[in-house]
């Protein structure tokens, strides 16, 4: 029997794998919230430290695959102890597994895994950088494709470890690496093909109708998209970056009648949403909001742009980005509200401790118009 971490209908689960036995499968019906899905051809039971200790405690044989978060915290609990220090195996942890062990009490040491100096096929993590045009990671100067998620880009933007990367294929200039971590990839390396379009379809879908239904319909001209449906994060959104816009100024027309608000990207009093990482790695980020209206004027949550690299798709991110402005794009956006609610929209989303009593949970839906570089960004955000 084996367990390991994984995320099923926008939900992170733990899979438990094993070959069919009546018995075990009625243990397992014993554990709160379990659940059989033909989709993944798995039961599945939820990703918390006691579901996790009800499973040690049915099939204390079970072998745990890339759990090192539940496993920590059920331990803790045990051991009816205030701090605990533990090691985790080389490349089984992320930051955000990290993150939650700290947030309990636990105190993770990592040994790097440095590649060997005599070894050209063999490359550290840091010698990647992450393209958005193929959504993957390039090796500086060389050939060399990494290819990750869109949910693992954002652990691997923030995790506090150390990866390596080890070659698997040669074919003329392109050899194509993979990534030596035991965490699920969601999704795979995205190439501009005549599927790009039929993805981007699907992964709005994830999100209800009404919130979405503002997004083009298809993909056109250099674009980029950025998601997480990772409860985790403390923030669920999907921003579609349309880097070839045309016609902005009939669009912003449009916009301006139908937005319930607009702001300057430069505006300081700006209520901006943030992911859990964020915060983290950049303390000065941390924002408690004790209001929505300030200086005569209601503003309503927006997502905060984290910087992202577009030189390899021919475009200049300093045009876009600003990591001096609230909201982090640059001075030339103007950021429209259509919708903007409060109220739990996102199941298994903890409320937002630095949103005033009334806004802990929402959602908010708009566009980001830049006219002068011909640049569009429709995004939603749930918190």
């Amino acid at each position: 029997m084996k367990a390991s971490k994984i995320v099923h209908r926008s939900e992170i689960r733990i899979r438990v794998d094993f070959e069919y036995n009546r018995g075990w499968v009625s243990k397992l019906r014993q554990i709160a919230d379990a659940r059989w899905s033909k989709t993944i051809g798995a039961w599945h039971i939820p990703y918390t430290s006691e579901a996790f200790g009800q499973l040690k405690e049915v099939f204390p044989e079970v072998e745990i695959t890339s759990l090192p978060a539940p496993v920590a915290i059920a331990t803790k609990e045990v051991l009816q102890v205030d701090q605990m220090d533990v090691l985790a195996d080389k490349g089984y942890h992320t930051g955000e597994q990290i993150r939650q062990c700290e947030q309990n009490g636990i105190t993770t040491y990592v040994s790097p895994k440095e590649p060997a100096s005599n070894d050209p096929d063999i490359f550290p993590i840091t010698s990647f950088e992450y393209t958005n045009k193929l959504r993957c990671l390039v090796l500086k100067k060389q050939s060399i494709l990494l290819f990750c998620s869109n949910e693992q880009h954002s652990d691997y933007k923030s995790a506090r470890a150390w990866a390596s990367a080890e070659k698997k294929k040669k074919s003329n200039n392109m050899r194509i690496i993979n990534i030596l971590t035991t965490l699920l990839c969601l999704v795979s390396c995205h190439r501009l093909d005549g599927q790009a379009t039929l993805r981007y379809q699907k992964d709005l879908k994830q999100f209800p109708s009404y919130m979405v239904d503002f997004f083009p319909d298809t993909l056109a001209g250099i674009y980029s998209t950025s998601q997480t449906v990772d409860t985790t994060s403390e923030c669920i959104f999907y921003i579609y970056y349309d880097l070839e816009s045309k016609n902005t100024l009939k669009l912003q027309k449009y916009i301006e009648k139908k937005s319930i608000a607009n702001y300057l990207a430069s505006d300081t009093a700006l209520v901006t949403i943030k992911t859990e990482s964020t915060m983290y790695w950049d303390e000065s980020k941390k924002t408690f909001y004790e209001s929505l209206f300030k200086n005569n004027t209601q503003y309503y949550p927006v997502p905060f742009f984290e910087t992202e690299k577009f030189e390899g798709i021919g475009v200049n991110s300093g045009d876009i980005f600003s990591t001096k402005s609230t909201s982090g794009l640059s001075t030339d956006f103007i950021i429209y509200v259509l919708e903007s609610k409060s109220g739990l929209y996102w199941k298994g989303l903890k409320q937002n401790k630095y949103m005033p009593d009334d806004w802990k949970n929402g959602y908010s839906k708009g566009i980001c118009i830049n006219q002068k570089k011909g640049v569009t960004i429709y995004w939603v955000i749930i918190w």
